[in-house]
């Protein structure tokens, strides 16, 4: 039986934020799992494909391997 590919790959999300009159950053580390489409069917800001996935790598840290770096 082929193994299916994930629906979504676990990533953290660096959410810090500048509280009202703070002069420094408070940290803020979400975890997240983002939904994965392919390109035909990818919004590319509620679904990732390997068109957009640099664009959500510049505010996330994936926490496993994209399905398709396997590919390459």
């Amino acid at each position: 039986m082929a193994k299916r590919p994930p629906k979504t790959v676990h990533a953290l999300a660096d959410c810090s934020y500048l509280p009202p009159g703070a002069k420094t950053f408070e940290p803020c580390i979400d975890e997240v799992e983002i939904p994965l489409a392919t390109v035909e069917h990818c919004t590319h800001d509620a679904t990732m494909c390997p068109d957009c996935a640099w664009q959500w790598q510049l505010d996330h840290l994936f926490c496993q391997p994209l399905p398709w770096e396997h590919d390459q």
